[in-house]
């Protein structure tokens, strides 16, 4: 698991096999504090972003926050992989007080909230309803060959 509160000067992935193909870069310079990790787009990645966030928050004791940065963190990743099928890198960062999330993958193709309601017994289609509702800003950006989703608490 991602341990981020082992001290100011050390950071590091506890060597587990789950971590495998996950790269990690972490910035601790005063203010602010960031990490960014890399994530083969596969199932398993949503999992490893959401605690990776969750050890983020707790590292910072951000715990007003966790609950909302987990789940958003949760849609954000999973639609990367679901849709990019690109390699997809995870940015948290905490500035003034403000967490920022960001979810970047090299698909060009837009993100974008359905401005059609799904029907009640869909299963799909709600993810970027569920950011816009909770987080306090959210947006997206073109870069080079694809697109970044962040979000930000409070």
């Amino acid at each position: 698991m991602l341990n981020l509160s082992v001290g100011p000067d050390e950071r590091r992935l506890d060597s587990t096999a789950e971590w495998k193909g996950v790269s990690l870069h972490v910035e601790v310079m005063g203010s602010p504090v960031q990490v960014c990790l890399t994530f083969l787009p596969e199932p398993r990645s949503c999992r490893l972003a959401r605690n990776a966030v969750l050890d983020f928050c707790r590292a910072h004791r951000l715990t007003d926050l966790t609950e909302n940065a987990v789940l958003l963190t949760s849609e954000l990743v999973g639609n990367a992989v679901e849709h990019a099928g690109t390699p997809i890198t995870l940015t948290a960062e905490l500035r003034a007080g403000r967490l920022s999330v960001g979810v970047r993958d090299d698909n060009p193709v837009r993100a974008f909230r359905a401005d059609a309601e799904p029907e009640m017994l869909d299963e799909r289609g709600r993810g970027l309803q569920v950011v816009d509702a909770i987080a306090a800003e959210w947006g997206t950006a073109r870069h080079g060959t694809g697109k970044s989703v962040w979000f930000r608490l409070p």
